[in-house]
């Protein structure tokens, strides 16, 4: 099941909340520096009370110490089948840590339509999003099953690859205090934030097909073909 949240609704999570307004605040930090225009300094004011919606968010006092932080690679470059097979390789993570689903959210606040795109790969996700949402524009977030996850991950891969003007896209189990990110290279970004559930994640993810690697790079065919930001 793919069910359809408010972004409020995370407020009362603590994990997800925590990362979010991590995210947040590292964002956040600086955009008010240096602006000496009265309208423009008003609306980057409104910008960051309307869009960096975590921010005020106590998390009920929750903080959190990372555990580990690691990028995951699939030795794969043929992307006409790369998405499936990732969507594949981390339902069989998620299984090796007992998740039975797992929330996807935007960084800040934002219409998860706000970017088009032609680019034949980005169209077919949009409409397919298109259709779980059931409506023009959508700010709110998602709790996917591992049933109906790879469909989601072909989603979050193509928006993430070739809308650049979208915010990142997490990927969070809050039960397991682990945090996912699909970067524009199509790698894994993995932060955990509980020793037991690293240490699964250390001793399964090359059962999964991953490897870790330290730096990224483009190895997917395509070479950014569709990629595009919005100004």
């Amino acid at each position: 099941m793919i069910k359809l949240l408010e972004r409020d609704y995370f407020k009362n999570k603590d994990f997800t909340a925590y990362i979010i307004k991590s995210m947040q605040e590292a964002l956040s930090y600086g955009l008010l520096d240096g602006i000496d225009d009265e309208q423009e300094l008003k609306d980057m004011e409104e910008y960051i009370e309307t869009n960096y919606d975590f921010l005020d968010n106590n998390c009920n006092n929750y903080k959190e110490q990372s555990v580990s932080s690691k990028i995951l690679h699939l030795n794969i470059n043929d992307i006409s089948c790369y998405s499936d097979i990732l969507g594949e390789k981390l339902i069989s993570l998620l299984k090796s840590i007992n998740a039975e689903n797992i929330e996807i959210i935007l960084d800040t606040k934002c219409d998860w339509f706000s970017q088009k795109n032609n680019y034949k790969p980005v169209r077919k996700a949009l409409k397919e999003l298109r259709e779980i949402v059931g409506r023009k524009n959508y700010y709110g977030a998602f709790d996917v099953d591992l049933k109906h996850l790879k469909q989601m991950i072909e989603i979050v891969f193509w928006l993430g690859r070739c809308n650049a003007s979208l915010p990142y896209i997490h990927l969070i189990c809050e039960k397991q205090r682990v945090s996912f990110m699909i970067c524009k290279y199509g790698n894994l970004h993995v932060d955990t934030y509980s020793k037991e559930i690293d240490k699964s994640i250390e001793e399964s993810y090359s059962k999964s097909g991953f490897i870790s690697i330290d730096n990224e790079y483009e190895f997917l065919e395509d070479e950014f073909k569709g990629r595009k930001i919005k100004i």
